[in-house]
């Protein structure tokens, strides 16, 4: 009886050990300075037919070297270019009459839906398990 004690009190403090630990490490790591990219904003470019890579990266290239554009990423599989850009030097509509004069009829802006637009991030994938996890921990917190 004694032995068993023993191996719960071990177990016990192990647990707590390692839970403050845990917590030590988290308070550490997350760092509360603000990010400054509270000007960066998203776009998809959508393909209006199925291109090669030879042809989609100088569009890639020619999209990246707008005024304003801080990052693209060319997906060939899904027909796109997700474009980041900082809204106070470029907006959508100066991207999409650039794309309309240098690609005419190879290129359309993916317009959200009213639903995507409810939905914050139409990214995320809402079934995944990772998802569930993330919105689980919020809701407690």
């Amino acid at each position: 009886m004694k032995k068993r004690n023993k191996v719960i009190k071990i177990s016990v403090i192990t647990i707590m050990v390692l839970l403050l630990v845990t917590a030590i490490h988290v308070i550490l790591i997350v760092d509360t300075t603000p990010v400054d990219n509270g000007n960066i904003e998203l776009t998809r470019v959508d393909f209006n037919s199925k291109l090669e890579p030879a042809v989609a990266n100088p569009m890639q290239t020619s999209i990246r070297n707008l005024p304003g554009v801080t990052q693209t990423l060319l997906n060939v599989q899904d027909g796109n270019i997700v474009v980041g850009y900082d809204n106070t030097k470029t907006s959508v509509e100066a991207i999409r009459s650039a794309l309309e004069s240098n690609f005419p009829n190879m290129l359309s802006m993916f317009i959200p839906t009213e639903e995507d637009l409810a939905s914050s991030c139409p990214v995320m994938n809402r079934n995944s398990v990772t998802f569930k996890v993330i919105s689980t921990i919020k809701n407690i917190f």
